[in-house]
């Protein structure tokens, strides 16, 4: 499972931060990339995790997504992010990161409004982020993405580093309410998460019979591809909302695990509605999809194209964003495009 959250957090995380180093990622290869997504139907978990414990001296221990235990002495108050589920996680919990990685979630107004701008950002690249900036923000806990960030933890010392990897609705609940658990915001993140999980259980039950079908994919500086049904927490939550016909294993290609699927394979299925991230060349909010591929033969024979039903999105929140506060806003503008 690590090398599929890898390739999609290669392309997920802030690819605006280092896309100079996506040779291997699912946003680097030109024509084709992918990102993947689990299509559950049932709802998110709602039972707390088991993975957290107190200590009799008032530590706390929390295992992150590697199974590695994560001890604190006390409640983690200052939290510095490499990726962005984690600054997803904290406005969950009305808490400010005192370091995030640049181009992300973090900057939209729905997360931490005008004082984002005066939120320390994290130089080097996302890959390879300033180790000196990350001490410098001297935080109690860093949290950083599985498969790019665990090199980081020998070099951080006494400093904890928690390592997330999110594929699902049921991972990015756990993963709020483990956060919760080190910060001592317990009573906020199960709030947050029982919010999270009943609105999607509500959009879920009025889902229409038979369901629309749909589609997330990137284009632009990168490539173009499909978020695959095992990899991508966005297209989990859509493959519980709509029908998703896009599973990792009828991918055109595999490379570490990571589905590549061709405009081809798009107009095979031909969805009903498609969603699309449009990609600049540092990562960030790329032209309108008309722009992009308004010439391709291929792109103009999709019904969602003659239908006007395909919908460009914010390429930071629906790539990049993969926590419940994200996931929240997205199911939001999902239900607006197709209602």
């Amino acid at each position: 499972m690590q090398s599929s959250r890898w390739s999609f957090a290669l392309f997920s995380l802030t690819v605006a931060a280092s896309l100079s180093a996506c040779g291997s990622d699912g946003g680097s290869d030109s024509n084709s990339a992918s990102s993947s997504i689990p299509a559950s139907n049932a709802p998110p978990a709602s039972s707390a995790p088991t993975t957290e414990a107190a200590t009799n001296d008032g530590s706390i221990v929390v295992d992150d997504s590697t199974g590695t235990p994560i001890e604190l002495a006390g409640p983690a108050v200052r939290v510095a992010c490499l990726t962005e589920p984690c600054a997803d996680a904290l406005v969950e919990l009305g808490m400010v990161p005192v370091a995030i990685s640049p181009n992300g979630v973090g900057a939209l107004p729905e997360f931490f409004g005008d004082g984002a701008a005066d939120i320390p950002t994290i130089g080097g690249s996302f890959f390879e982020p300033s180790l000196e900036d990350v001490v410098a923000s001297t935080p109690d806990l860093v949290i950083g993405l599985e498969g790019v960030h665990e090199s980081v933890r020998e070099s951080l010392g006494d400093i904890p580093l928690y390592i997330v990897g999110l594929e699902t609705t049921d991972e990015a609940v756990e993963f709020l309410r483990n956060v919760g658990v080190l910060t001592g915001n317990g009573d906020a993140a199960e709030t947050a998460a029982a919010a999270f999980t009943t609105k999607l259980a509500d959009a879920i039950a009025a889902k229409p019979d038979p369901a629309i079908s749909a589609a997330v994919v990137y284009t632009g500086e990168y490539g173009f591809n499909i978020n695959g049904a095992s990899t991508s927490v966005v297209a989990n939550m859509i493959g519980q909302l709509a029908d998703y016909p896009f599973a990792d294993e009828d991918a055109a290609s595999q490379e570490g695990g990571f589905g590549t699927f061709s405009i081809e394979q798009l107009l095979e299925q031909n969805p009903g509605y498609i969603f699309v991230s449009t990609i600049a060349a540092d990562g960030g909010q790329g032209e309108s999809s008309a722009t992009v591929m308004g010439q391709d033969a291929v792109w103009s024979k999709l019904d969602a194209v003659a239908a006007g039903k395909v919908v460009d999105v914010r390429t930071p929140l629906w790539q990049y964003g993969r926590g419940t506060h994200s996931l929240g806003i997205i199911l939001d503008e999902f239900l607006a495009a197709v209602g």
